[in-house]
């Protein structure tokens, strides 16, 4: 859908109305993520910001050492604002929608919800040669079956991973202290 973001112009974002089939809906809108993380590592946008957060880190260095200086170069430029509020103001929409922000679009927004920064995430660690995946949990005691978070890992030379939670992390590696479900997603 093409919408009018107030002194952004016209952009390209994807608007989802939530399944009441919980499990599924989510299934279809990581789909939709892995697509657009996808086409994103390719771009020049991404590419260029990629340069800005390696910050002189050499492509050659360990997964580790990327996955930290995209960390920390997400955390310092991008603004954690709800999925709610973006489309009340951008779009007059009601909250029973899902909005996810592509990743070369999010890089001039910059603000959006823990889907638009796993996006952006992802492809900045794909455009850097690494694996990644995307983790869905359900961290709400209200609602312990309902998955109310993504974030991104980064996968290791020797398979292991690291967690990259840009949203909502507050260190390089952190993850939710309470998790009532978790559900790990490749990234193609």
């Amino acid at each position: 859908m093409n919408a009018q973001l107030p002194a952004f112009g016209l952009a390209s974002v994807s608007r989802t109305p939530c399944n009441p089939e919980a499990d599924a809906s989510v299934a279809a809108t990581i789909a939709l993520m892995q697509r657009y993380i996808e086409a994103a590592s390719q771009t020049p946008e991404i590419q260029q910001a990629l340069v800005q957060a390696m910050n002189g880190v050499p492509m050659s260095a360990p997964a580790w050492r990327k996955a930290d200086a995209i960390w920390h170069w997400v955390r310092r430029h991008f603004r954690f604002q709800s999925d709610e509020s973006i489309l009340a103001t951008s779009f007059g929409l009601g909250p029973d929608n899902e909005l996810l922000i592509r990743p070369e679009l999010f890089l001039r927004v910059r603000r959006g919800d823990c889907d638009d920064f796993s996006m952006l995430t992802c492809a900045l660690l794909r455009a850097a040669g690494c694996d990644a995946r995307l983790v869905t949990i359900a961290a709400d005691a209200s609602e312990p079956e309902r998955f109310s978070h993504v974030y991104a890992l980064v996968v290791l030379e020797n398979g292991n991973t690291i967690p990259m939670d840009t949203s909502h992390g507050r260190f390089f590696g952190w993850e939710a202290p309470r998790c009532y479900r978790r559900q790990e997603w490749g990234v193609s």
